[in-house]
């Protein structure tokens, strides 16, 4: 088999994109508010190879964060936001950081609003609940409504849907956990299925393209060429065999 990763695109939390049905999440401030940063940037803070050498530190100003807010489903699962679908790695990865942030953060507090864990892997749950009952993060299952700066503070609003309470904290840090997109040319990729497998089948070999939720080439001259060359190389493996 040979697989052609295609990679993804980061919703577009900050505005609305030119001509996209992405809204973009303006009320949470990011691009705005320094310390409201992704997931992605938050990973990139807690690795060992970052540019803070693993030590994790609020951008304006480079102090240790005490209190972390995470926001999950930040785009995904959000009709009204141009996306439907859920992005399925943002509540693992979401656990993940506010372990990394626990391990590195001894005396800091993690807080995570979330509509619902969706944990569908092997030993995936148990890895979830880790965060919660061995790493005291803070799970609030409910929805934020705004973010504001408040001093050197970020103050998040948002619900308790299981207590029926609204939740205000004063938060050192924000993390959004942004949905994925397919990448621009990812259905051109899979629509080559049509024209490259009857060669394909010619040759004795098996041509299928199954499509993730994700894609990254676009130009279809540059597609064509990598099928071309992908079916002569396995013609020349299978002759080598």
């Amino acid at each position: 088999a040979i697989v052609v990763a295609t990679g993804f695109e980061l919703y577009s939390i900050t505005e609305k994109p030119k001509g996209s049905p992405i809204k973009g999440y303006g009320e949470f401030g990011h691009g705005k508010i320094p310390d409201v940063i992704d997931g992605l940037t938050f990973e990139r803070l807690a690795s060992a190879s970052g540019p803070t050498g693993g030590k994790i530190v609020r951008p304006s100003d480079g102090k240790e964060p005490k209190q972390v807010v995470f926001i999950q489903c930040v785009g995904s699962r959000a009709r009204e936001k141009g996306i439907s679908y859920c992005s399925k790695i943002c509540c693992m990865y979401t656990a993940k950081h506010t372990m990394l942030y626990h391990h590195k953060v001894h005396d800091g507090q993690a807080y995570v609003f979330f509509m619902d864990a969706r944990v569908p892997g092997k030993s995936y749950d148990e890895f979830w609940r880790r965060a919660i009952e061995d790493e005291e993060a803070v799970y609030i299952r409910g929805m934020v409504s705004r973010l504001y700066q408040k001093g050197n503070k970020i103050v998040v609003m948002g619900s308790d849907i299981a207590v029926g309470v609204q939740v205000e904290i004063e938060a050192d840090l924000v993390v959004l956990a942004t949905a994925v997109q397919p990448r621009p040319g990812a259905d051109l990729l899979a629509q080559l299925e049509v024209e490259f497998a009857p060669i394909a089948r010619e040759k004795g070999l098996r041509f299928e393209v199954r499509r993730a939720r994700c894609g990254v080439l676009s130009d279809r001259r540059m597609l064509r060429r990598l099928l071309q060359n992908l079916i002569s190389n396995a013609l020349k493996y299978t002759r080598q065999g």
